[in-house]
């Protein structure tokens, strides 16, 4: 799969987004460095009128590419990693799906019964054919804000 890239909504074309979750400066076109802060999500800092502030990737990942009809509040990491962003990866979800979600992973660190597996499979692997098609478009100009 090819990594796609998109320009981040509100910053005046000055970053970018990909598709694997990396982030760049369009003027330099150097990678950002992304710290990994609490639970293990990666944040990236970007700067806005003389302002820096701090954004989860996910977040940029999933306003830029997935689309979010219902607008849903969170976004998931479908195999639990939440250094994982590639988009494949991630899901808008309601405060309860991702209390479910929450409690699936917690239940199969101490259940190992087929059943559980077979639900947290649906889950870890990418829909049939996502991986393949990756919508360009940008989402609306939702907030960038941590949660």
């Amino acid at each position: 799969m090819k990594e796609v890239w998109t320009t981040i909504t509100g910053y005046d074309k000055h970053y970018e987004v990909s598709t694997f979750g990396n982030v760049r400066d369009t003027e330099s076109g150097n990678l950002l460095y992304q710290e990994t802060h609490n639970k293990g999500y990666k944040r990236v800092y970007l700067m806005k009128n003389g302002r820096r502030k701090n954004c989860k990737v996910h977040r940029l990942v999933a306003e830029a590419f997935i689309p979010n009809p219902e607008n849903k509040p969170q976004v998931n990491h479908r195999d639990f990693d939440t250094g994982n962003n590639r988009v494949w990866n991630l899901e808008w979800v309601t405060n309860e799906e991702n209390a479910r979600y929450t409690a699936l992973n917690s239940y199969s660190q101490f259940n190992e019964s087929k059943l559980m597996q077979d639900d947290l499979a649906e889950h870890m692997n990418p829909p049939e054919g996502e991986e393949n098609e990756i919508q360009e478009e940008t989402c609306g100009n939702r907030s960038i804000s941590d949660r």
